[in-house]
């Protein structure tokens, strides 16, 4: 027992040290390789530069590739040694995090030497890298967490899960720009959310559902055949379709990986006599880690989707029908949107909808252009969106014969700006709000 005890303690230590080592090279790497800074005094954030000068890159030439891959293997070689040594699936994720983060920092800094896109994203650049390494390796390394996580109690595995699911879908249906209101965004673009959560955990999740479904089908080759060419075939035709027709990743996507996952889990629990044994298999770790990857997405994406049209077709509608009632009767727009609520045209001038009301304190932006106006409200999944009212280009023309717009509903129409409204049916006609929008009526599918 003490021997154990004592190999036990030897395992740790010789994986602190190995872990410390990697952490400390991928310090290396963000303050060495990044730009050198311009401005004084330097932030605490800023990288140096001090290998960008150096002779460790005099043998690479201009392509920035090499040095990338040179200077990621370290990293590599670390990360490998401490997930031999680790029983922990906390740890490898870790090591994988540092990791990816480390080619991030090295591909950032070399790729894009200048300072701009550092001072552009500020402290946030780091932070955000390290976020999105953090998610692509839980995604990755799901199957081994998932096979961590029965080993708990149903109540650990709650206390466990449960704050994760409320933080991701919470960071998937907030982050869009930088905004001070809004407490989960991180950068000046939605890079976590778009490139970690939709792209790259989301076809991760959909290739182990797919993986788990394979592994699943195998196991019923000697007792029925055709099951096992079946789910072989579902297997490789979810994402070869996928792949082919270029369909995005989003709802249906994470719909169909949570489909295909519990059939894997269905057919794996079938092979092994109960659904206990089923899951905790190579098949049945693969689709369920899957699955704990993909429920968090999909309730985030959800979110994110209703806020958007909450907010574009709702909340905002109010405030553009409020100041088309304004401008007939004052022929004019206000000044500011409390003027609405001033003139009884509203009850309150709405907030836009973004994840947890608690959370985020924002508002819409106006600005009166005269004849004109401009309405924005930061978006999730989207940077900014705004409107203005359309504009007849015929109107300058009846103006300067004396007529009076306010009080003709050919010319004027709810939505403001002196336009005949189309009908519902017609095809150009894009939702219930004919204007123009920089954001289109559904979220966009931004990468």
């Amino acid at each position: 027992m003490n021997a154990e005890r004592r190999t036990s303690k030897r395992r740790q230590a010789v994986v602190a040290l190995l872990m410390g080592l990697l952490v400390g090279y991928a310090v290396l790497a963000y303050y060495g390789f990044g730009p050198y800074p311009r401005e004084a005094p330097v932030p605490w954030w800023q990288p140096r530069g001090f290998f960008t000068e150096s002779l460790l890159l005099a043998p690479f030439g201009e392509d920035p590739l090499p040095p990338i891959l040179a200077y990621t293997l370290p990293a590599v070689g670390l990360a490998l040694a401490v997930m031999v040594a680790t029983r922990s699936a906390l740890v490898s994720t870790a090591a994988l995090t540092v990791t990816l983060a480390t080619s991030l920092f090295l591909f950032y800094g070399l790729r894009w030497p200048g300072p701009q896109i550092w001072s552009f994203f500020g402290w946030r650049g780091g932070a955000v890298m390290v976020a999105v390494a953090a998610i692509v390796s839980a995604a990755l390394l799901s199957p081994l967490l998932a096979a961590s996580w029965l080993k708990r109690g149903w109540a650990l595995r709650l206390l466990i899960y449960a704050p994760l699911v409320v933080l991701v879908a919470c960071v998937a249906s907030s982050a869009t720009g930088t905004n001070p209101a809004l407490r989960f965004n991180l950068t000046p673009w939605p890079v976590a959310t778009v490139f970690g959560f939709d792209l790259s955990a989301a076809i991760i999740a959909a290739l182990l559902a797919s993986s788990g479904l394979a592994l699943a089908a195998l196991r019923w080759r000697e007792r029925a055949l055709w099951i096992a060419a079946l789910g072989l075939t579902v297997a490789v035709a979810v994402p070869v379709t996928w792949t082919v027709l270029r369909l995005p990743s989003g709802l249906w996507m994470l719909a169909a990986t949570l489909t295909v996952a519990a059939l894997a889990l269905r057919i794996a629990a079938s092979a092994a006599g109960n659904l206990t044994m089923g899951v905790r298999s190579l098949a049945g770790y693969v689709a369920l880690g899957s699955i704990l990857v993909a429920t968090p997405l999909l309730l985030g994406s959800a979110w994110r989707r209703m806020d958007y049209s909450a907010t574009r077709e709702g909340r905002a509608q109010k405030l553009i029908d409020a100041l088309a009632i304004y401008y007939e009767h004052e022929d004019s727009y206000p000044d500011t949107l409390a003027e609405l609520v001033e003139a009884r045209y509203l009850d309150q001038v709405p907030k836009p909808r973004v994840g947890i009301p608690a959370l985020n304190n924002d508002g819409f932006t106006y600005q009166n252009l005269g004849s004109d106006y401009l309405l924005e409200f930061a978006s999730p999944g989207w940077t900014q969106c705004h409107y203005s009212p359309p504009w007849d280009e015929d109107l300058d023309e009846d103006y300067e014969d004396g007529e009076d717009y306010a009080d003709d509903p050919d010319t004027f129409g709810p939505t403001g700006g002196g336009i005949e409204l189309p009908e519902q049916g017609d095809e150009s006609y894009d939702g219930p709000l004919p204007g123009q929008w920089s954001c289109p009526a559904k979220p966009p599918e931004l990468w």
